[in-house]
């Protein structure tokens, strides 16, 4: 059974045009250099802790599964058991997350349909208890793009659970996609947008940095993880206006070409 049906809007696709040049190109590529150093060294760290994290995590729930089976139907320490395993559980995301943060990255390029790509995403949300009562508005017309489909499909869960937590209501999201162009290259420019509070303006220029969170609970490696996987791809995400209603995440990806032009079987890999 589907979730919540997905919106279609009429199809047709305006193009723009962008072609101003960027006048803090060197300024940028400084930054970037300074960061790509930075993340180097904090990934080796994250990896580390990591495996020695997970390790001491699977001893801990290979224990908990000894004790159930001598306990037996003990109901009050099954509770505390219960809870233990929760909290290893827990504790083994976050390990998942810091491995995926501080290690290599591979890109199985393949030509995809971003609607496809959207409402797959959208469908597999099922379980999310807001998500068969939010709607999900797609306006992307007929566009393809060479992509990891299982890569960006990460990109867009982490997005779209993101609006998904951000009310304690039904939530409703929009996914528009336009082709323009961006300093002379051919790009598509999605925009994901909600009507959740938004970003505060403070912490616009910090909600892609590795371990920045506004969570209770959480690494602060998702959206961290999100940055990565797009600038793989040779593109770029970041937040729209502050000043507009609810949230608004654009990523900007290459155009279609009429082939990948390496190969449709090539496997990129990138690294902090």
């Amino acid at each position: 059974m589907r979730g919540w049906p997905v919106e279609k809007a009429p199809r047709g696709m305006r193009t723009i045009e962008n072609t101003e040049a960027d006048p803090q190109g060197g300024i940028k590529a400084q930054q970037r250099a300074a960061q790509a150093e930075r993340l180097a060294a904090i990934g080796q760290v994250v990896a580390s802790v990591a495996h020695e994290s997970r390790n001491a995590l699977q001893r801990i729930l290979a224990h908990v599964e000894l004790i159930e089976e001598h306990v037996g139907g003990d109901s009050e320490i099954m509770v505390d058991l219960h809870a233990i395993r929760s909290a290893a559980g827990s504790l083994t995301q976050m390990c998942e997350e810091l491995r995926e943060f501080s290690g290599e990255l591979h890109l199985d390029l393949q030509l995809c349909s971003l609607e496809e790509l959207i409402a797959a995403c959208w469908d597999s949300l099922q379980q999310h208890p807001r998500q068969r009562e939010s709607r999900l508005r797609v306006d992307v017309a007929n566009i393809s793009l060479w992509i990891d489909p299982l890569r960006m499909d990460q990109v867009l869960r982490n997005l779209l659970e993101n609006s998904l937590t951000a009310l304690d209501r039904p939530v409703s999201i929009r996914a528009h996609a336009v082709e323009c162009r961006s300093q002379g290259v051919d790009v598509v420019q999605l925009t994901l947008s909600d009507n959740g509070p938004g970003f505060l303006p403070q912490n616009l220029d910090k909600v892609f940095e590795p371990f920045f969170t506004t969570k209770q609970r959480g690494t602060g490696l998702g959206l961290a993880i999100c940055k990565r996987i797009v600038e793989s791809h040779g593109g770029s995400i970041a937040i729209g206006d502050a000043d507009s209603s609810g949230a608004t995440v654009i990523i900007t990806l290459p155009a279609m070409a009429t082939e990948d032009p390496l190969s449709s079987q090539r496997t990129a890999s990138a690294h902090w």
